[in-house]
């Protein structure tokens, strides 16, 4: 079975309002910890473009509603499956994918699951304290953004045999040029030690020996492989805590600079499921 993140973010009521799209979902006291409820702008964009070609006017209500709950909801910030963001935030679905195929090596986690906070807001509590969830924890911006984004991991998946000889022309070393996949099913298939032990041969060799996918490895920076919560949400989070816009970043470039004290008043609170 698949994997996926329940992820809430919460602010300590500083006195000061929240600003942009954002709102508690209830007020807190001050010094308290509050959900907070934003816009998924991801959501919103994709709702409001489905809502502009649909082809019943059915089709085109159930859109508009679920474009005004994209205006407004406690999971305004991220809820892709991305193995390899949860292995980072969690130790979740480290180093390995669907029905326990191997990924790559393991990656050292910002920390083991540590339950929900002991203050956590009501609210909160309420969407994650469930039976059918598991591995619950909780991140401040701080823990975040001092985290070894920029250090690099060891991936690995299987790749098909024209994929392979675009690898393999282009010296191979690092990532697919194309597609890949953590696990393949049916075709005869070749691991990366068992690869590496032939060097590395042609394609028409392995299509003799009835080899339809190779497995290789290569390293990609950590943030790289959180895609865009890094590129997106770690900035969001960053908006709110300082009160300014939160804009996405390109991949590569830097975060914006942050007051540590105030990465200790934001922190996002997630659970898993399966």
């Amino acid at each position: 079975m698949g994997t996926d993140i329940h992820l809430l973010v919460e602010k300590r009521n500083q006195g000061a309002p929240l600003t942009g799209d954002y709102r508690y979902s209830y007020a807190p006291a001050p010094g308290d910890w509050g959900m907070v409820r934003g816009c998924d702008r991801d959501g919103l964009k994709d709702a409001i473009r489905r809502v502009l070609e649909a082809e019943t006017p059915d089709s085109a209500e159930y859109w508009r509603e679920r474009a005004l709950e994209y205006k407004d909801t406690k999971f305004f910030l991220y809820g892709d499956r991305n193995y390899g963001l949860f292995s980072i935030l969690a130790d979740v679905r480290n180093g390995s994918g669907f029905a326990g195929c191997d990924t790559g090596d393991w990656v050292a986690p910002i920390d083991e699951p540590r339950g929900l906070p002991d203050d956590v807001g009501c609210e909160t509590r309420d969407v994650l304290d469930d039976v059918d969830y598991h591995s619950q924890s909780w991140l401040s911006l701080r823990d975040l953004l001092e985290y070894g984004w920029s250090e690099q991991r060891i991936l690995r998946g299987f790749v098909n045999l024209n994929d392979y000889e675009k690898w393999r022309l282009a010296g191979s070393a690092g990532p697919p040029l194309g597609s890949y996949c953590g696990g393949v099913y049916g075709p005869k298939t070749l691991s990366w030690s068992e690869l590496k032990q032939r060097g590395f041969p042609d394609p028409e060799t392995l299509k003799r020996k009835k080899i339809g996918y190779v497995q290789l490895e290569w390293s990609m920076a950590r943030a790289v492989t959180a895609y865009n919560f890094y590129t997106d949400s770690l900035p969001e989070l960053i908006g709110l805590a300082t009160g300014t816009d939160g804009s996405a970043i390109r991949e590569g470039d830097p975060l914006p600079p942050i007051d540590p004290e105030l990465a200790e008043d934001v922190r996002i609170v997630f659970a898993f499921d399966n």
